[in-house]
Parts: C-alpha cells; sequence; structure tokens
C-alpha cells in the first residue's frame, strides 16, 4: 500500500492507523496469488474500505464497535480486526454468525507467521505426488 492509500483509510476511519500496521502493509507479507491469504489481510485500500464500511455501515452498523478496524477475513467470512484504541495488539476475529469476539494472535506478526505457514503448508499439499511405479519394476 503507499502513503495515499493509507490516508484514504485514516480519512474514512477519522483515525491514524496502527504504526505496525502501516509498516506491514508497505511490502505486503503474504503470498498475492493465494485467494485465501488475499483475503485474511487485505492489500489493496478498496478492499480494506469495503470491508470497514460493510461493518460499519451495513446491516451490523449499530453492533459494530467504531474502534474496530477490518484488515480481513476468514475464508468462511469472520472478520479479523485490530483496536485502534492502542488497548491490545492483537488480532481480533468477529464471528459473522454468533458475533462473538476471540482473539486471532497475540499481535499482528503471528497473525502474519501463521497465515505464512497455511500457505506453506498449502503449497506442499499441491506438490504433485512421485510418479507411480508400474507394477513391474516392483521384480526387479
Amino acid at each position: 500500500m503507499t502513503e495515499a492509500d493509507f490516508g484514504a483509510i485514516e480519512e474514512y476511519l477519522g483515525r491514524p492507523l496502527p504504526p505496525r500496521y502501516r509498516k506491514v502493509l508497505r511490502r505486503y507479507p503474504l503470498d498475492p496469488t493465494d485467494s485465501n491469504s488475499r483475503l485474511a489481510l487485505c492489500s489493496d485500500v478498496r478492499s480494506v474500505l469495503g470491508h470497514n464500511a460493510e461493518l460499519r455501515e451495513g446491516e451490523f452498523a449499530a453492533e459494530w464497535d467504531s474502534d474496530h478496524f477490518v484488515i480481513g477475513s476468514s475464508p468462511c467470512g469472520d472478520s479479523y480486526f485490530l483496536d485502534l484504541t492502542g488497548a491490545s495488539p492483537a488480532v481480533w476475529a468477529w464471528d459473522h454468525e454468533t458475533h462473538a469476539i476471540s482473539e486471532e494472535a497475540p499481535d499482528l506478526d503471528r497473525f502474519v507467521e501463521v497465515w505464512k505457514r497455511i500457505e506453506a503448508e498449502a503449497r506442499e499439499r499441491q506438490q504433485p505426488a512421485a510418479p507411480a511405479r508400474a507394477w513391474w519394476q516392483f521384480w526387479k
């Protein structure tokens, strides 16, 4: 993200973004080709503003705390957010069905670390298996 992008988000929120968030998003740390990673940590200003507007102005506006800043969502639609009060560096998850809030990671760095591990595990699962051996090769 660019400084102009951060400025647009801050203008929308009416407050500054956490410095750690700005630092992490200056160089997007996840695989931009991984669709789950792009959901988990939005890499572009349009997605960030869209997610935040959906919760701040949409159906859940009456219950969404203005101190919560959405940074992405899980593949099943739960929102990941930061607390803009600075009371906690944690990344939180808001369950879209129960509306319960739980800690997803103790901080943004750990959150990114977990998603990098998820990406690596997904890549390993996508590796082609060793070529199958024909039955006659077992008798040699």
